[in-house]
């Protein structure tokens, strides 16, 4: 009994530990309470359900129904009978709450931090999976197989390359340790009594694992993964304006189909620019973090700038985005006004406007913009370095690469004679969209050390994320505050005289921070695949700027020379299938990983066939009551005995009585038979002492042999 109870509590510790694994999709706020409340109340009914029934069902369905109530009294009081029996309405508003949460995971970006739907669907994920470990580890006596619907949550982060933090990872590890170790039977001995001496050693040995496993798992989570892959959802085909550029520096671009994902009219692709849809100011080396600004304001009737600016008469454009895919509204880079049938707010530090409301589906609104003087002559009078910028925008991810990065930025401004922040600026972006230095590619090549801005800049292949980030990196070395903005490039006119942006033209730059004029837009991404810079960012006539000598492709880093072998005729390849001036669709050939799949599903087959062999042996042969009788029945079938499947202990043994040749394997029978009625029908009946129902096994089964052996001498001649 003690011993269920604390199997039991060790898995929902578990399952409760590894909830926090979405904390990154879906802010605790949302979930944390519900969760832990429904994870306490199965819990408890199913320890006290325990202790009055042997029955393995009943406590399980029982406490389902525990957990359904809590939910209804958690998301529906207002509706259900008494605050917590369900009832139509209670229902209804279950379903509705359900939906609109549905609805917030195809718009939301995450962490979604504001829908309760969504926290429903985590507390009834929750809760399902906590019932189904339960049911593995304490009345299927797996805990190890128990991990399998716990390991359901994880698939989530995983599957949407989503991060997770330490501490999460530590209590799940530790949870599941605790089940193995309050499952196992190595602290038993051999006649079922528990060990001290077993168990102090267990104690000793899961202490010893977990000590090293502290130690070990910050170093290995830090080594850069070697392997690239790609989640379903960059796989799949969408046409939404849902942005998955693939921020992670680490990994390939897979672009969604072709489709076009929003129409304008009323300016020229170069009249209206870029249009951003949200902006990212923290890097840690390889990933931009994307958490949401926390203070919006109202956007109504009002220009929507960061600061205060002087600017020309405004432009206006109708924009129609054909499948909202987020929350985000894309808009222009210059100060705007924003006009559209919702209610949206603004948040100055990131320059993004939000929809309140925002549903899937087609969404048409206007945007006034008002363009800056950011003539070349204006910027080159600006100093960046003189504001009081905020410390994230000049942050250098800590790395160590960042005084090699730093080293490579000084040696091309300084070859470039850039003076004025502006000219260092332009001599990066030009550096960076150089053909002869950079190869515009879809496909990275693995992580060589923890930088991935530094493994850029050395191998020179990359699409507009890593050139962006790249170009934000080197400007902070020179303290010159900046990001990057997400968003699409302006399209082309067609021949209606309206503009259209598709998929592919999803696109990331960066921003700089100037005195008196704001975030300016750089262009870093070489033109074919991004056009033509900026007017205030002009590129050289027809200058080859020289490889600095000191720069990345310099370093005597052993293990820099290795991926690099292959890179021309890659280069060519790609160089030739982009000749026509368009970004190519996503070239990612799923069948490629076929045979890995095959081999990987084959080994998994083979690895769950030989623990269910593993598992069998040691349950025929583990001395447990109803394994041992149900070996018995077999070998009294075997001989020939009348054996129906509601048949009594009792009558099995008056079945072996007619079959079984030997005396001793009738009295161990009736023996065995006994045990089984004790344990089955008797008040607090217990199992018998594994040892003795291993002995009377062995006899019963040596009867067959017996029986063998009487055949061949009575055949015999």
């Amino acid at each position: 009994m003690i011993r269920a109870v604390l199997l039991s509590l060790a898995t929902a510790i578990t399952a409760l530990a590894s909830t926090f694994a979405l904390d990154r999709l879906v802010a605790p706020s949302l979930w944390l309470a519900p969760v832990a409340t429904t994870v306490v109340v199965i819990f408890t009914v199913l320890s006290l359900l325990r202790r009055w029934t042997r029955r393995t069902l009943l406590p399980s369905l029982v406490a389902t129904l525990a957990a359904v109530l809590t939910i209804t009294a958690w998301y529906a009081h207002d509706d259900a009978l008494l605050g917590i029996l369900p009832t139509r309405s209670a229902v209804t508003t279950l379903y509705l709450l359900f939906g609109r949460g549905l609805t917030s995971i195809e718009v939301a970006l995450p962490p979604i931090d504001d829908a309760p739907g969504v926290g429903l669907m985590v507390t009834c994920a929750i809760a399902l999976v906590y019932l189904l470990a339960d049911l593995l580890a304490v009345p299927g006596k797996s805990p190890a197989w128990a991990l399998l619907p716990i390991l359901s949550i994880w698939a989530l982060p995983v599957l949407l390359l989503a991060p997770v933090r330490t501490p999460a990872i530590v209590a799940t590890g530790v949870g599941f340790l605790a089940m193995l170790a309050t499952g196992a039977e190595a602290w038993r001995e051999p006649t079922g009594r528990t060990s001290p001496r077993r168990m102090g050693a267990l104690a000793v040995l899961t202490a010893g694992v977990l000590a090293v496993a502290l130690v070990a798992a910050p170093w290995v989570l830090s080594i850069p993964s070697p392997v690239r892959w790609h989640s379903p959802a960059e796989l799949a085909d969408a046409d939404s304006t849902r942005l998955d550029l693939g921020l992670d520096l680490r990994s390939d671009l897979n672009r969604p189909r072709d489709a076009v994902v929003m129409t304008y009219e009323g300016a020229s692709p170069r009249e209206l620019g870029p249009l951003h849809a949200y902006t990212l100011t923290t890097f840690n080396g390889s990933t931009w973090d994307r958490t949401p600004p926390e203070e919006w304001e109202n956007a109504d009737n009002r220009l929507l700038w960061p600061d205060q600016v002087e600017t020309e008469e405004g432009e206006s454009a109708t924009i129609t985005i054909t499948d909202l895919g987020q929350d985000r509204l894309p808009i222009p880079g210059e100060p705007r006004r924003v006009e559209v049938d919702s209610a949206t707010s603004y948040s100055a530090a990131a320059d993004e406007v939000r929809l309140e409301q925002a549903a899937p589906g087609e969404l048409t609104y206007r945007v006034t913009y008002r363009t800056r003087d950011l003539s070349a002559a204006a910027l080159s009078d600006l100093d960046p370095t003189e504001l009081d910028a905020d410390p994230a925008l000049l942050q250098i991810p800590d790395t160590g690469y960042g005084p090699d990065v730093a080293e490579l930025t000084q040696e091309i401004v300084t070859d470039a004679g850039a003076e004025t922040a502006y000219e260092q600026l332009l001599a990066v972006q030009n550096y960076l969209r150089d053909p002869e230095l950079f190869t515009y590619t879809e496909s990275v090549t693995s992580a060589r050390t923890r930088d991935a801005v530094w493994d850029f800049l050395h191998d020179r292949r990359g699409y507009c994320v890593q050139f962006a980030t790249a170009m934000v990196v080197m400007a902070r070395t020179l303290d010159l505050p900046a990001r990057v903005a997400v968003g699409y490039l302006p399209g082309e006119t067609q021949e209606d005289g309206t503009a259209s942006i598709s998929a592919h033209q999803a696109h990331a730059w960066p921003q700089v921070l100037f005195p008196d004029v704001g975030w300016v837009r750089f262009e870093p991404t070489p033109g074919v695949q991004a056009g033509t810079t900026p007017s205030w960012a002009p590129e050289p006539a027809a200058q080859t700027p020289e490889p600095p000598t000191t720069g990345p492709t310099q370093t005597t880093e052993p293990e820099e020379e290795t991926s690099t072998t292959t890179s021309a005729e890659e280069e060519s390849s790609e160089e030739a299938s982009s000749e026509d001036g368009t970004e190519a669709a996503g070239t990612a050939d799923p069948s490629s990983a076929l045979p890995g799949i095959v081999v990987l599903a084959a080994l998994l087959v083979i690895g769950l066939g030989g623990a269910l062999a593993v598992r069998r042996y040691r349950a025929r042969s583990s001395g447990e009551l109803e394994t041992g009788w149900h070996q018995a029945v077999g070998v009294v079938r075997a001989a020939g005995g009348q054996v129906r499947p509601g048949s009594t202990p009792r009558a099995v043994a008056a079945a072996g009585d007619d079959v079984l040749s030997s005396e001793s394997a009738r009295s161990a029978l009736h023996a065995l038979a006994a045990a089984v009625e004790r344990s089955r029908y008797a008040p607090g009946g217990r199992d018998a002492d594994p040892q003795t129902v291993r002995e009377w096994v062995t006899q019963i089964k040596s009867d067959r042999k017996d029986r063998d052996e009487m055949k061949e001498r009575a055949d015999a001649p």
